[in-house]
């Protein structure tokens, strides 16, 4: 029986590894996926970036769709990623494309049409030779990798298989069990901006006309705002709700003859405080200050 060579490392066997970003977009995603490839580069392994989530893996065909480097995936290097954490966007883009929709119960992963997809991703990333894959997303795309890694348990023992390893991204911090994703921090951040601006047109501007411009942002400037991310936590969606209630409430007692001025800030202000309190973290903790910073930490899970 071959031992182990004093100079072997755990993971040695792993020569190349996949990055795959899916679902919504999230602050940090270039932060991550830049880390996550460094790490590797430096330990002179080969990293690929897949482009636009699972779109071209799910549809491959060693035939008819094959996958080509520079169209469908990226080699990095380590130039390609100097600077790349401080940049805004997806350096590899995303999809919200699911190979896993339609699987719901572990006997489905025996039925030949609804792995369709999932067999695909299987057969691409065995002929592209990757060893790992660092699955970067949300619920769905958790699915996904967890179905992966029971598609390959189904295998021959002798069939190739590659790990699989989720990193758990949100921007509405709705995952079970997970504190906290990167880029929670920054999308709250966001939005109480936002609200604090609101206060402070409101605060500045003509009784009336106050009240009524700052509502009007509220209804008009927030709600698409959120709309880029198609979907928020119900305990954002509740403070945003609530936020309108309470201008609306103002604006009826500014007609009333209640100090405008007084009350649109004070229930501005609460409002603010409401989307603070709402959120699903240790609401003691958060402090706005430390939203930046603590985007650099990441949750790894295995799968």
């Amino acid at each position: 029986m071959a031992t182990n060579s004093g100079n072997d490392k755990k993971g040695d066997h792993i020569r190349r590894v996949g990055i795959i970003f899916s679902g919504g977009p999230a602050p940090a995603a270039n932060a991550v996926i830049s880390s996550a490839a460094i790490s590797f580069l430096e330990d002179d392994r080969q990293v690929v970036g897949f482009f636009h989530g699972y779109s071209n893996l799910q549809d491959y065909d060693s035939v008819t769709h094959r996958l080509l480097p520079d169209t469908h995936y990226r080699a990095f290097t380590e130039r390609d990623l100097r600077g790349l954490r401080n940049s805004r966007g997806i350096i590899i883009g995303t999809a919200r494309a699911n190979p896993g929709k339609g699987i719901e119960t572990e006997a489905d992963l025996d039925d030949p049409q609804k792995t369709t997809r999932l067999r695909n991703v299987y057969n691409a990333l065995v002929d592209l030779e990757v060893d790992a894959l660092i699955s970067i997303g949300g619920d769905d795309t958790l699915k996904t990798a967890n179905f992966l890694y029971m598609y390959q348990q189904k295998l021959p023992q002798t069939a190739r298989k590659f790990h699989v390893i989720h990193l758990p991204k949100t921007i509405d911090n709705d995952y079970k069990g997970i504190d906290f994703t990167f880029g929670f921090f920054t999308a709250v951040d966001v939005m109480a901006k936002e609200l604090q601006n609101l206060r402070d047109t409101a605060h500045r501007a003509d009784v009336g006309t106050g009240a009524l411009r700052a509502l009007r942002e509220v209804v008009t400037r927030l709600p698409s705002r959120v709309r880029q991310f198609d979907h928020v936590a119900p305990d954002v969606r509740h403070a945003i709700t609530m936020f309108i209630q309470r201008f609306q409430v103002t604006v009826r007692r500014t007609g009333a003859g209640h100090n405008p001025r007084t009350d649109v800030t004070s229930d501005i202000d609460a409002s603010t405080c409401t989307v603070a309190d709402c959120s699903s973290m240790h609401r003691s903790s958060i402090n706005c200050s430390n939203e930046r910073s603590m985007d650099r930490h990441t949750t790894t899970r295995s799968v």
